[in-house]
């Protein structure tokens, strides 16, 4: 592929940033929170405390994850269907749920649900989610 081919591909794509807003839409409702991009990831995970508000669902099939925590471990995770919706984009996208509750931002937005659809560009992070080393650098 040409890097003129590349760049109109790139510009016809959304720009997001490494926090983003998102809704999640399952059976019952819809909820409203922020998402943590997370390129490393190849599947969106969703904290199980939104899955079960939003009504997320069917259960689609259980699949094991490897974890770090000093050595590796093998979780199963149940993996469910819903709607991820980005910038106005609203995607059918099967998502695991896990125990977010500790972490800042309850959504993983996995390459799976990102592939083909978004660009990154970390300057672009919703700003009241920005580290302050970026906010600085802006002013």
């Amino acid at each position: 592929m040409s890097k003129k081919t590349q760049s109109k591909q790139i510009l016809n794509k959304p720009v997001i940033g490494l926090i983003e807003p998102v809704k999640i839409t399952g059976q019952i409702k819809t909820i409203k929170t922020y998402a943590l991009v997370d390129t490393g990831s190849s599947r969106t995970t969703v904290d199980m405390e939104i899955a079960a508000k939003a009504g997320l669902g069917p259960i689609v099939k259980v699949i094991h994850v490897k974890k770090s925590e000093g050595a590796y471990k093998r979780l199963k995770r149940i993996v469910v269907q819903g709607w991820l919706e980005i910038k106005g984009k609203k995607e059918a996208v099967e998502m695991t749920v896990s125990d977010r509750s500790k972490f800042r931002y309850p959504v993983l937005l996995g390459r799976e649900a990102l592939q083909h659809a978004f660009v990154i560009d970390l300057q672009q992070t919703h700003a009241k989610h920005k580290p302050k080393e970026m906010r600085k650098r802006k002013k």
